[in-house]
């Protein structure tokens, strides 16, 4: 007489099943959880830039107040600013204060600014341009781009009218 072994096992449908299930359930856990880590880790470095008011002074020279502020959650080392002027080449860029910021050595229309932000603080500079024919009505763009202490950037720009 023959004798018969059964085995009980898991058949192959029910293991195929199971392990899509546990593949889906994996995807979906993943698909929550990503979006907010990026959203995390892009915060982290944003900063917001304005322009308070940019005053002619002559038709050569107009001053403006630049705010600067850190919406990340890390501290800003270091920042430049460039100042661009509607149908204006050649322009020149100071800082009132000329403790933190000096000009560039690439381009006269360029600050390099040392001075730490930290997470939710604004800094507001006044910065003098120069250049023969500004006139009220005049459009003028500030680009930032920020350095933060672990190394990443930030860029935002702002635009005006001159007054």
């Amino acid at each position: 007489m023959r004798s018969h072994i059964y085995r009980k096992g898991i058949s192959e449908l029910l293991a195929l099943v199971l392990g899509l299930a546990i593949t889906i359930a994996i995807g979906i856990a993943f698909y929550a959880f990503l979006p907010s880590f990026l959203n995390t880790s892009l915060q982290q470095q944003k900063i917001a830039v304005s322009i308070s008011s940019a005053t002619l002074l002559t038709s050569n020279e107009a001053v403006m107040i630049i705010n600067v502020k850190n919406l990340g959650s890390k501290n800003i080392e270091n920042f430049s600013i460039s100042v661009e002027v509607e149908n204006a080449k050649g322009i020149k860029v100071n800082s009132t204060r000329e403790e933190i910021c000096s000009s560039s050595h690439q381009s006269t229309n360029t600050l390099e600014c040392s001075y730490p932000i930290q997470p939710g603080q604004e800094f507001s500079l006044p910065i003098k341009v120069f250049n023969s024919g500004f006139k009220v009505g005049q459009r003028i763009m500030v680009s930032v781009m920020a350095r933060y202490i672990d190394g990443g950037i930030a860029a935002a720009s702002a635009t005006g009218t001159i007054y």
